[in-house]
């Protein structure tokens, strides 16, 4: 399993608790990837 497959997975379970603000993260490449506002 690789670092993209994990944050998927991980953000897929932010994605079923409320109140969680949506952000953008960027990769080491540059290429801005969904992510939560809350780790």
């Amino acid at each position: 399993m690789n670092i993209k497959e994990k944050i998927g997975i991980h953000l897929d379970q932010i994605k079923q608790l409320k109140g969680v603000e949506n952000a953008v993260l960027t990769q080491r490449d540059g290429n801005p990837i969904q992510s939560a506002g809350v780790w």
